[in-house]
């Protein structure tokens, strides 16, 4: 969400004026944004919403606007007030008291308006027609927490049953024997859960019990390498290798069972943990061999090779077997929750897509839904999961078409019904379904797309450098990349003391560090160049929000870290030259000094005969 603040909107157009323009006064077309960093997009959503409501008379009720955080849902909520109650008491000519009045009427109608995030949207659906999506007549929506409360206790139930389960019991022995244990399956049925749409598509269902591990192939094969032994001399350094593979071929072939063979083979393939591997790299000299000694490493290699997929045929069947008991699993809590009316947030989106679809309601429900929400605007689009965009797509058509077996993009839209604003560069929610292939794709068939390109936030030759690195690294991908879009800066001037970018650690080290010498170096460098921007002969200068600048102080300094991991050596360096910090994000409080010792203090008194936790904590503050 944008923090540019719509009082202080500068004079001087920018450059993409017209498109600014067009999103508020073309209303009768559907609308693809794509808006650069601190381009004002939530001001120009909230412009198209005042349109919406004061020009073209659309209660604020029948709008969705729709983002994707709670924090961002709450600010766009708040600029729409703010807007609306700016014109309700517009002291303006009386010719605009009808504006006035549907300012006002707005302000009435925001609390109750569909402001806010997609699962609360489908949610709102949900309620709105609960009957036809099989839900009881009260739901409730479970956090996070009592999400993984419910789970792990289905979970502890069906796992019981499962080792109960004799049908089970050799794909058990199978998984265990090539590594896989019950928290590995554990966490897949956790990603099954959090996509349990996905599985009904995705899975085979009948998948057969996995084949007996046949060890006969290995067997004939390392015998063939171990003939190839006669032709070399006795003290060559492949030949020594031999007598591991002799040891091997005894296992595999003195193996109790299927079972055993299994596992031994899995410690004969390439797997990081494998013991029984043998790697012969580039050992033995080929003077010393009467045959090309690389095709005895080339064996050696081979046996690696298929000993990984002897397993693997194993393993996948097995995989395959057990995925299909844990997505049934999986789909019967889905149904549960349902038929209870206990919801998680994924449910909320499934089930008003299945709403939405539905061969029995869709029509009747998508037509309600269309005439309750005529206008849908959809904001921070790049971080889109394939289901918002869908049941945008679903309200916003005709609802006496067929859709059966259409996709959403194939699927035709009333003009005006969506306005769709992100930036593909600001995508960072793949991992919750995200796809940047959608945001291409919504942006391939609107064809209004006025494109937000100016920044307001900040000046001139940090957007220079920005497009100059950025140009060059992001580079378009049809289905996967965007096109880098260059930004322009609507702030020219510049700060008179202090680069606009600054580069560290760009020369190497002389020496060579250990990972934390070099942690506490390069801390050491960022904390001398924070101490010399703060209090060093000419203090870097701030914009202070007023159009002039000041000096620089400790809380205008930001220090992103990729880990925790430096944290320690960074929090000793700024302390050692004098410059105060607050570590803003509350995962990093277990590391803090502080709560570090409490806990080693606790460990001491959980058990005193930790004396590691006993003598650490004596000499603690606590």
């Amino acid at each position: 969400m944008s923090i540019f603040a719509e009082a202080t909107m500068p004079e001087r157009l920018p450059v993409d004026q017209a498109h600014r323009d067009r999103i508020v006064e073309v209303r009768d077309t559907n609308q693809f944004v794509e808006a650069g960093a601190g381009s004002g997009k939530t001001r120009a959503l909230v412009d198209r919403v005042e349109a919406l409501v004061l020009d073209d008379a659309i209660p604020l009720e029948q709008i969705a606007a729709i983002t994707f955080t709670e924090k961002a849902a709450a600010e766009l909520r708040d600029r729409v007030r703010q807007r609306f109650e700016a014109n309700a008491h517009d002291g303006a000519a009386d010719d605009d008291r009808q504006r006035r009045d549907r300012a006002a009427e707005a302000l009435l109608q925001l609390d109750g308006a569909a402001i806010g995030t997609l699962h609360s949207f489908a949610q709102r659906l949900l309620g709105e027609h609960p009957v036809e999506a099989g839900l009881p007549p009260g739901v409730d929506v479970l956090d996070e927490i009592s999400s993984q409360v419910e789970f792990e206790q289905r979970w502890q139930v069906f796992l019981d049953a499962l080792l109960d389960d004799d049908t089970m019991a050799h794909t058990l022995l199978c998984l265990e024997a090539c590594g896989v244990r019950l928290d590995d399956l554990r966490s897949l049925t956790l990603q099954m859960a959090d996509n349990w749409d996905l599985v009904d598509e995705r899975l085979d269902f009948d998948a057969p019990t996995p084949p007996t591990f046949d060890r006969s192939g290995l067997l004939t094969r390392i015998d063939d390498i171990l003939e190839l032994g006669q032709y070399a001399a006795h003290d060559d350094s492949l030949l020594a290798r031999f007598p591991d593979l002799r040891d091997n071929r005894a296992d595999l072939a003195g193996a109790l069972d299927d079972i055993d063979a299994l596992a031994i083979a899995t410690d004969m393939g390439s797997a990081r943990k494998a013991t029984r591997t043998i790697r012969v790299s580039n050992k033995g000299n080929k003077h010393q061999w009467k045959i090309d000694v690389a095709d005895v490493r080339a064996a050696f290699a081979d046996l690696i090779a298929a000993c990984d997929d002897a397993v693997a045929e194993v393993t996948t069947a097995a995989l395959a077997h057990m995925a299909a008991r844990l997505g049934q699993f999986v789909l019967d809590t889905a149904e549960e929750r349902r038929e209870i009316g206990r919801l998680e947030f994924h449910d909320l989106l499934v089930r008003a897509r299945r709403l939405l679809r539905s061969p029995e309601h869709g029509v009747a429900v998508r037509h309600s839904l269309g005439t309750r929400y005529p206008r849908l605007l959809l904001d921070e689009f790049q971080d889109t999961d394939p289901i918002q965009i869908e049941l945008a797509v679903l309200i916003a058509a005709d609802p006496t078409i067929d859709i059966t077996g259409k996709a959403w993009h194939e699927i035709e839209t009333r003009p005006g019904s969506l306005f769709l604003v992100g930036d593909p560069k600001q995508s960072i929610y793949r991992f919750r379904r995200a796809d940047i292939g959608t945001f291409l794709t919504a942006r391939e068939h609107i064809s209004d797309r006025p494109a937000l390109t100016v920044n307001f936030r900040t000046t001139e030759p940090v957007i220079e450098w920005i497009n100059d690195i950025f140009g060059a690294l992001i580079v378009a991908e049809p289905g996967s990349q965007a096109e880098y879009v260059a930004l322009s800066a609507h702030r020219r001037e510049s700060a008179p003391v202090g680069p606009a970018v600054a580069v560290l650690g760009a020369d190497t080290h002389a020496e060579k560090f250990s990972a934390d010498e070099l942690r506490a170096v390069e801390s050491r460098d960022i904390a001398a160049a924070v101490s010399e921007l703060l209090h060093g002969p000419s203090p870097w200068s701030v914009d202070d929000g007023e159009g002039d600048w000041r000096p620089a102080i400790a809380s205008d300094v930001c220090i992103l870290l990729p880990s925790r991991t430096s944290l320690s050596a960074l929090e000793a360096a700024l302390t050692s030259v004098g410059v105060p910090y607050r570590a803003e994000t509350s995962s990093l409080v277990y590391a803090s000094r502080e709560i570090r010792e409490v806990l080693l203090a606790l460990a001491a008194v959980a058990d005193p005969t930790d004396e590691l936790a006993t003598v650490a904590a004596l000499r603690s503050f606590v």
